[in-house]
């Protein structure tokens, strides 16, 4: 008996090591994007795309926005030891759901993201100022439907 432990702490000895395990009801890294190049990383956006139309008219309309697919071997995607992604041709893609949707890895040229960031925020801006009402209003409106403050950190 003796001798039948110390083999068997030998031979877990001498296994490589495994993967940290990940519960089944964990959390999964299969979307994280990693640029193989790191100047990459400052000229592009990346983002998943989903496409849940026939036709593609999402992805079609990313194209549109100046967005392209990204080629696999310019990228590693999530946990290689979790899930490998599905690549078709250069193309990268997840599936998506349960109904055959899948996720396509595309780019957008940095300036092209921060120009469209900005067009967001002065949306947000104009309907933070429509809210604001005129001192002279503050007071009446108050009485009837409360008030609101907005302040930014």
């Amino acid at each position: 008996m003796a001798t039948q432990a110390r083999t068997e702490r030998s031979t877990r000895a001498k296994r490589p090591e495994r993967p940290q395990r990940i519960p089944v009801g964990g959390f999964r890294d299969k979307l994280t994007v990693h640029f193989k190049d790191p100047e990459h990383r400052e000229k592009f956006y990346a983002r998943w795309v989903k496409d849940d139309h026939e036709n593609g008219g999402n992805i079609i309309r990313f194209i549109q926005g100046g967005y392209e697919f990204i080629p696999s071997d310019e990228v590693t995607v999530g946990q290689t030891h979790v899930f490998k992604s599905e690549n078709v041709g250069t193309i990268v893609r997840q599936p998506a759901d349960k109904e055959g949707n899948y996720l396509y890895l595309m780019r957008l040229p940095m300036e092209y993201h921060l120009e469209d960031q900005e067009a967001k925020a002065q949306v947000v801006d104009s309907t933070e100022e429509a809210l604001r009402k005129p001192d002279s209003l503050k007071e009446d409106m108050e009485a009837v439907y409360g008030s609101i403050k907005l302040s930014r950190d």
